[in-house]
């Protein structure tokens, strides 16, 4: 297993730097994050798919009830309809949980389809989309062209996450360096770690594959 998957979260305490994102989510728990869809929002190794398998496994119960798919052209409407009729009754371990990533490529009828079964979402049911443009971002909306007014609508039924891109350098570089240490493909200070980060543009995940190369061990 790559370095990437074998130290990815499995918990909530163990994701890093992403404080307002878990407070968010926090302090909806409190009414219950089932009949709700989720979008998050932010650059690719930040940790989107990350909190979306957590959210999902918490309402699912199990990773077992959790679907995760992409958002290709093959995601189309029949698809999510019939994924939504199983949704209706509750799963073995007590919830559904549909991961929708790269979620910036839905086809329209698909879209279409989301806006009426995001309303009538079950309480034991949870949506989560992972996009890794940021909502305001032109590219997003041009990408999303072909889906036009109906996209702010579908984000409007949806709980908006932007995951945090700044100020976590100081976060990445101690957890890489801790990462590193255990691996045995550590060589560097830990200031090196952050300049890794900053090459990386906060993607732990190539961030990882630099260490998992030995690119910080001592020559």
């Amino acid at each position: 297993m790559n370095l990437h998957e074998q130290y990815r979260p499995r918990a909530w305490q163990d994701v890093i730097a992403q404080e307002r994102a878990i407070d968010t989510i926090n302090r909806l728990r409190v009414r219950g994050l089932g009949g709700r869809a989720f979008w998050l929002s932010g650059r690719s190794g930040t940790g989107k798919t990350t909190i979306g398998r957590l959210i999902a496994q918490e309402v699912a119960g199990s990773s077992m009830g959790v679907e995760e798919v992409d958002a290709t052209a093959s995601l189309t409407a029949a698809k999510l309809e019939s994924i939504a009729d199983r949704f209706d009754g509750r799963g073995l371990f007590g919830g559904h949980a549909l991961l929708v990533n790269e979620a910036h490529g839905l086809r329209k009828d698909a879209v279409r389809f989301l806006l009426t079964w995001i309303e009538r979402l079950p309480e034991h049911a949870v949506i989560v989309f992972t996009s890794s443009l940021p909502i305001e971002d032109k590219k997003q909306t041009d990408l999303l062209s072909e889906i036009g007014h109906e996209t702010w609508p579908l984000l409007s039924r949806c709980t908006v996450i932007k995951m945090q891109e700044r100020d976590t350098a100081d976060a990445y570089a101690a957890h890489l360096k801790r990462i590193a240490e255990r691996e045995n493909l550590d060589g560097q200070p830990v200031e090196r770690y952050k300049k890794l980060v900053n090459d990386c543009r906060g993607n732990l995940r190539r961030c990882l594959q630099e260490i998992e190369a030995g690119k910080l061990m001592v020559n």
